[in-house]
């Protein structure tokens, strides 16, 4: 998956909130929601944690659509990316979760629901910009997101 680069706060943010104001996300936010000791200890200690499995197998399949789109691989050659990918993973034998019965059923019916994807992906026609970083002001809140496609349709509509 594409790594992000630093974040450079925009120019006239820092004129309005001064060089360190606060920013705020999606996943901070959530982070927050979810588990305020697991947000404690990453946001605020700056502790490392390991990709999780659920991470590293949705960048597998993000980094397929992406080279496609960026014109780095042919259509029909993203499911041999992510499935040569996916088998690196799998001979590794991580885990979504301890029980190996449990755990091999959630492996295979990923794996199936990303093969029916890359099967069944309707390629768009258009040019698809990709990880388009995106700031938003509510109140004094500021925001920054990432888009990670996004494309201009025949009647002239951004999705």
């Amino acid at each position: 998956m594409a790594q992000r680069k630093e974040i450079i706060r925009p120019k006239r943010l820092v004129e309005k909130y001064g060089e360190n104001f606060p920013i705020w996300s999606y996943s901070r936010i959530s982070s927050y929601k979810n588990c305020q000791h697991e947000y404690y200890l990453s946001r605020i200690l700056k502790v490392k944690s390991e990709n999780n499995y659920w991470g590293i197998l949705g960048g597998l399949a993000h980094d397929s659509l992406e080279d496609y789109y960026n014109r780095k691989i042919e259509f029909g050659d993203m499911l041999n990316k992510f499935e040569n990918s996916f088998l690196d993973y799998e001979i590794l034998d991580l885990k979504f979760v301890k029980d190996d019965k449990q755990n091999n059923k959630m492996i295979k019916k990923y794996k199936d629901c990303m093969i029916h994807f890359f099967k069944n992906h309707k390629a768009i026609k258009q040019k698809v910009l990709s990880e388009r970083e995106v700031w938003v002001e509510i109140d004094k809140n500021v925001f920054v997101g990432y888009i990670d496609a996004i494309h201009c349709d025949e009647e002239g509509n951004y999705v």
